[in-house]
């Protein structure tokens, strides 16, 4: 899906935002991540300023989301990849890192079934890959192995949510003005886990008109929330950052008109 769309993905556009802001660029050794590979170093400018919660909270929604472990998972279940998998895999082991680095801060209740909810989540999805791999092996088709490895992200998201509201709380008491952090967290937040590339990848493998819907609203947040960026005092860097992600956007965009009008030229599954 996608394959004429280069995965130097939306998430790492968004991580070139933050090295931006905090003027830590770093040139990764890794192909798929080479415009922006500093996904691991650029957090200790923000020590200072954001707390260590908030920063375990954003390595989360970049290893859950676009160009993270949904979106390798779905993927994977349309391509067959094995390297897909692996990723996927991966991306989950970040994922528990991050749980790991929130839980050594002085916890709440809330925060405690929170991280509960959505360990349990993850703990399906690495049955769905080992699930997902086998029946690949045995050629199943697509929309198979996607009904069969369905997961309720249900308490995993409503998790995600509830630390998302006590980061910006942070944020918001800290920044009482809407910063570039602020817009570039939410950014990260719609396109990911639960949010624009999510449904993109369920609208492809089921059809559910739920999920166009939801598609096109992210899409129309997603560009409100680059206007927003623009309008602040930006670096010759950042704005080519959002050209960028704007391109990739929109992309985004016309791939899903395609899909919708039945002119796409990559394979639409629908259930068939």
């Amino acid at each position: 899906m996608l394959s004429n769309v280069k995965i130097q993905t939306l998430g790492l556009i968004l991580v070139s935002l933050i090295g931006l802001l905090a003027a830590a660029f770093i040139t990764s050794a890794v192909e798929t991540r080479s415009r922006i590979g500093q996904i691991e170093t650029v957090w200790h400018s923000f020590e200072l300023e954001r707390s260590g919660k908030t920063q375990a909270l954003y390595r989360m929604y970049a290893a859950l989301g676009y160009g993270g472990m949904i979106h390798n998972i779905k993927n994977f279940v349309l391509r067959g990849d094995p390297a897909l998998a692996r990723k996927a895999g991966s991306m989950l082991d970040l994922v528990d890192a991050s749980l790991d680095d929130y839980r050594i801060h002085e916890l709440d209740d809330v925060e405690i079934d929170a991280l509960a909810n959505i360990e349990a989540n993850l703990i399906l999805y690495r049955t769905a890959i080992g699930a997902a791999e086998q029946m690949v092996a045995e050629g199943r088709q697509p929309s198979e192995i996607d009904n069969a490895i369905r997961i309720d992200d249900t308490g995993a998201l409503a998790g995600l949510a509830t630390l998302y509201a006590k980061a910006n709380t942070v944020v918001d008491q800290n920044d009482p003005k809407r910063s570039k952090w602020a817009i570039v967290s939410e950014l990260q937040h719609d396109t990911g886990f639960g949010g624009m590339i999510h449904d993109f990848k369920n609208f492809v493998l089921r059809g559910d008109l739920a999920y166009r819907d939801r598609v096109a609203m992210m899409l129309a947040r997603i560009e409100a929330m680059l206007a927003e960026y623009e309008g602040l005092e930006t670096s010759d860097d950042e704005m080519a950052a959002i050209a960028d992600l704007r391109g990739r956007r929109n992309r985004t965009g016309l791939a899903f008109s395609e899909i919708i009008c039945g002119t796409s030229r990559w394979p639409i599954y629908f259930g068939q």
